[in-house]
């Protein structure tokens, strides 16, 4: 095998190694969940990011809160709530998991 030949050989095995490379990152996308590649994933979920929490909870009392007080309050104490809910239900779901206000 001569000089030229052992360089073109070299450089056909870098450009399949390119294209295949190209052909993973254009065209096959990692599962979020199982990190396998997969054709067509199913779209990320796109939550919205959580807010840092930038000033003390509250002290008021429980009742007195807004209902976005009272589900920030349950998101500061890692308790997920759904939002649905009525306030005076929020309210006892907070009580029975522990938060209290103190005064």
């Amino acid at each position: 095998m001569s000089y030229v030949e052992a360089h073109m050989l070299e450089l056909v095995l870098i450009l399949v190694i390119i294209g295949a490379m190209g052909y993973v990152l254009i065209f096959k996308h990692a599962d979020p969940e199982t990190g396998k590649l997969c054709d067509r994933c199913p779209p990320a979920d796109k939550s919205p990011v959580p807010r840092l929490l930038v000033e003390a909870p509250s002290t008021k009392a429980l009742e007195k809160m807004t209902k976005a007080q009272l589900l920030d309050l349950a998101k500061h104490h890692g308790i997920k709530l759904n939002g649905k809910s009525s306030k005076p239900e929020l309210v006892l779901l907070l009580q029975r998991n522990g938060v209290k206000i103190l005064k």
